[in-house]
């Protein structure tokens, strides 16, 4: 009876705020929007409407794109089907688009914590949405945004497993059309593949039910060696290399390896400002330095944890800073820094080593202050263990000779990961303000 007086006297905007389904109802407004405001019919979009036309039967286009061009052929082939009707594509691309925080929330959410939620949606909005059309919007969010849908929610049984509930026959019928439709993206492969693995490893460590992680890794690796044998990805990594970047072709491992870590982090970390910003690790490397703030950590550690996001904050403010002298020097150094191939640090010149001396030291303080702001040790090797996944998934362009040419859609992966990270992030504050606020009721008492 108190709880029903309380609902009816609390202020009507945070009732809203934290009824259950008002995140998600603001990102679908905001998710027509966009999609009102785009401009259809550009790029590869043009190429796919008229794919059935040119190829003829589909066999003869499988057959055709398996042995010339690519392995992605169910994407493909939802691709060139939706893309007949944009209409369809754009009510599609909308469930999909909001049901991604939608997912994730449900995935992580345990009880009704209304911060979940409005962080998911927050920092889903902070997605630059306009990487998906650079390759035509169609073309692009088939083959990227549908897969990552497609990917989380093959995790929702994993959820049940954890809870101990038994899985039925026909969470295995829905979610294996799914894995193998985000598993024939290959980013995506590789990271639902790493997910898998992990709690595949856990579940067998507990004795728990191990069945549906094995099977679910067992059809990306299958996916993925349909992926690595297609002779359509070898001939258009050589068409590429010629067209793109002939430079790729003497680039040795350590090479191709440094191409994609500082490709990586060069634009995630420092590429930022008003028109080309990337809010979404700003907002992670702040959460770290506020749970490091609400935590009894050393003023040592909190410097640590304030690092990573000093230096974010840093280079946002670029076009600002950039009238002191001595920062505007340091901007260039590192802008002037990276080429088509990489930053080069094997020639050992200074002005090639110091980009990745920073980029490492960055990344090493974001570890470092993860390890410092969980408490829950388990929680700390699930984000660390995500991280690492979602940094694979772009440094693994740094072996494709379109590393630049494939632009910012190919972050996508990594993007979601920073995001699962924020999140775990305040959850953990959330967890530490509850044990602050239970012992000072003790005290009280």
């Amino acid at each position: 009876m108190e709880q029903i007086l309380n609902r009816r006297t609390e202020n009507p905007v945070l009732r809203f705020l934290k009824w259950r389904y008002a995140p998600f109802l603001i990102f679908l407004i905001y998710a027509i929007i966009v999609h009102c405001t785009m401009q259809l019919g550009t790029d590869d979009d043009v190429l796919f409407a008229k794919a059935l036309q040119d190829e003829g039967p589909l066999l003869h286009y499988y057959t055709t794109r398996y042995a010339t061009w690519t392995s992605r052929l169910l994407l493909e082939t939802v691709l060139i089907y939706v893309i007949q009707i944009p209409l369809l594509w754009k009510i599609l691309d909308i469930a999909i688009f909001v049901s991604i925080p939608a997912l994730l929330s449900f995935l992580f959410d345990k009880g009704n914590n209304w911060g979940i939620r409005w962080l998911f949606v927050f920092l889903m909005v902070l997605y630059p949405f306009h990487d998906m059309a650079t390759a035509g919007w169609i073309t692009t969010t088939v083959n990227y945004l549908w897969p990552l849908a497609a990917g989380i929610a093959t995790f929702l049984p994993i959820k049940k497993l954890l809870q101990n509930k038994p899985l039925r026959w026909y969470h295995y019928v829905i979610n294996i059309p799914l894995v193998l439709f985000a598993s024939n993206q290959e980013q995506c492969c590789v990271i639902i593949a790493a997910m898998f693995f992990f709690f595949l490893i856990k579940q067998i460590i507990c004795k728990k039910n191990w069945h549906y992680p094995a099977i679910m890794l067992f059809l990306c690796a299958l996916m993925l060696l349909f992926i690595m044998t297609c002779p359509g990805n070898k001939a258009r990594l050589a068409f590429n290399t010629e067209y793109w970047l002939p430079e790729f072709s003497s680039l040795h491992l350590g090479g191709k390896i440094e191409l994609g870590f500082s490709s990586t982090l060069y634009a995630f970390l420092f590429m930022m400002g008003p028109c080309g910003s990337n809010y979404i690790i700003l907002t992670f490397t702040f959460l770290l330095f506020l749970a490091a703030l609400k935590s009894k950590t050393s003023i040592f550690k909190k410097i640590i944890c304030f690092s990573p996001f000093g230096i974010c904050l840093l280079f946002s403010l670029q076009p600002v800073l950039n009238s002191v002298p001595i920062l505007n020097r340091f901007f260039s150094r590192i802008n002037t820094a990276m080429t088509s191939t990489g930053t080069r640090p094997f020639s050992h010149l200074p002005e090639t080593i110091f980009p990745d001396a920073v980029l490492s030291l960055i990344c090493l303080a974001i570890i470092l202050s993860m390890f410092f702001v969980f408490q829950n040790r388990k929680r700390f090797w699930l984000a660390l263990y995500t991280m690492a996944a979602g940094f694979i998934t772009r440094l693994a362009m740094g072996f494709s000779p379109t590393v630049w040419a494939s632009s910012t859609r190919t972050y996508l992966f990594f993007y979601i990961a920073v995001i699962i990270d924020a999140v775990l992030v305040l959850m953990e504050i959330q967890e530490n303000s509850a044990v602050l606020k239970m012992k000072h009721y003790r005290f009280k008492k």
